[in-house]
């Protein structure tokens, strides 16, 4: 079976973990001057233009969401499988809680 009773809301989650993985490694990379569209920018703003432009402190909390997520995508993959038959009762908690603590300790 493979756990398919919570597929959808799984794949959400780690739609939204790649997103905010896409954030963190293009966050203050400068896009180059030639793949700039002309529209919506001032002719006269000769300054870089980054894909994302945050400070460290606001990374730090985009971080801590992806953890955050993290620990909820396993936490739902696990109960997919419960919830689906693919693990029993004392697989299901053996199984969450190694990989709780392997993605907390996986933490980026």
């Amino acid at each position: 079976m493979s756990g398919d009773v919570l597929s959808y809301e799984r794949c959400g989650i780690e739609r939204i973990l790649e997103k905010i993985d896409e954030v963190i490694s293009l966050n203050k990379v400068e896009i180059p001057k030639d793949k700039l569209s002309p529209y919506g920018r001032d002719c006269d703003d000769d300054g870089p233009v980054y894909h994302y432009d945050y400070d460290d402190d606001t990374i730090d909390k985009i971080r801590c969401i992806r953890n955050i997520l993290l620990m909820s995508k396993v936490a739902v993959e696990r109960l997919d499988y419960l919830l689906s038959g693919d693990d029993g009762e004392e697989s299901f908690r053996e199984r969450f809680d190694a990989e709780i603590l392997d993605a907390i300790t996986n933490f980026k």
